[in-house]
C-alpha cells in the first residue's frame, strides 16, 4: 500500500537550499500517501498565525526527478510553460545561484506584477529553493523537490509564499487562491514532460537535455 513510503521519508530534510524560508509541509498522512499514491495532488496550508501562509501541494509525476528539476530549473523558458508567466529572463553566470527576471500577467484592470528571484540549486538533490530580491510582488518565496520513487517516477514538493503587492486583497484570499495554482504547476509539470505539445515544445527552442521525452 505504501510503495511510496521510502521517498516520503528521504523527503523530510526538504528545501535545505539557501537560508531558511517558508516552512513546506514534508509529511504525509496515510490518507494524503493514499491519495498521492492514486495519483491525485494534495494541497496544504501552512498552520500559522502569520497572515501570508506558505502553501505546499504533493503530487506524483510519471518521468523521473532528474528532468522534473530540468524542466523547473529552466526559468528562461517559463513563459512557454506557464500561461501567468508574460516575460522571463535570467542573468547570465549563474550555475549554484541563479537571478531571474519576471513578468506576472494578472487580470484585468489589475496591473502586472514583477518581481526578480534569487535561486540556489542543488542538481544532487533535485531541489531548489528561491527568494524575492525585488518587484511590486511584496512577499515570494519557496522551492521544489522531486524525490525518486519506483518505476522510474518521482514525488513532486512544490512550497511558494506570496504576497501579490495589492494592499486591498485581503491575505486569506491569496492564501486560498494559491490553494489552486499550485496544483495546477504539478499539473503543467505533468502535461509538459509527457506530451510534446506547446510552445516549450516549438522548434528552435533551447532546451535541457531530458532523459525521456514525450
Amino acid at each position: 500500500m505504501n510503495r511510496l513510503l521510502p521517498a516520503l521519508l528521504a523527503a523530510l530534510p526538504l528545501l535545505a537550499v539557501g537560508p531558511a524560508a517558508a516552512k513546506a509541509k514534508t509529511q504525509l498522512t496515510s490518507f494524503e500517501l493514499k491519495k498521492v499514491n492514486s495519483g491525485k495532488i494534495v494541497t496544504a496550508v501552512e498552520e500559522t498565525t502569520q497572515a501570508v501562509k506558505t502553501v505546499t501541494s504533493v503530487g506524483v509525476v510519471n518521468r523521473p526527478a532528474r528532468d522534473v528539476f530540468l524542466l523547473m530549473a529552466d526559468f528562461k523558458n517559463y513563459a512557454r510553460i506557464y500561461n501567468s508567466i508574460e516575460k522571463a529572463d535570467v542573468e547570465p553566470g549563474g550555475s549554484s545561484v541563479v537571478i531571474a527576471h519576471y513578468l506576472v500577467r494578472a487580470p484585468w484592470p489589475l496591473e502586472p506584477r514583477t518581481v526578480t528571484t534569487r535561486t540556489w540549486l542543488a542538481p544532487d538533490r533535485h531541489e531548489f529553493r528561491w527568494e524575492r530580491v525585488k518587484g511590486t510582488l511584496k512577499e515570494y518565496e519557496g522551492g521544489l523537490v522531486a524525490v525518486p520513487a519506483s518505476g522510474g517516477k518521482c514525488i513532486v514538493y512544490y512550497s511558494a509564499k506570496v504576497d501579490l503587492g495589492y494592499d486591498w486583497l485581503p491575505s486569506w484570499f491569496v492564501t486560498w487562491g494559491q490553494t489552486y495554482v499550485l496544483p495546477s504547476i504539478i499539473h503543467a509539470i505533468r502535461d509538459t514532460l509527457t506530451k510534446r505539445e506547446g510552445p516549450y515544445w516549438a522548434n528552435g527552442v533551447e532546451r535541457p537535455a531530458f532523459s525521456i521525452e514525450p
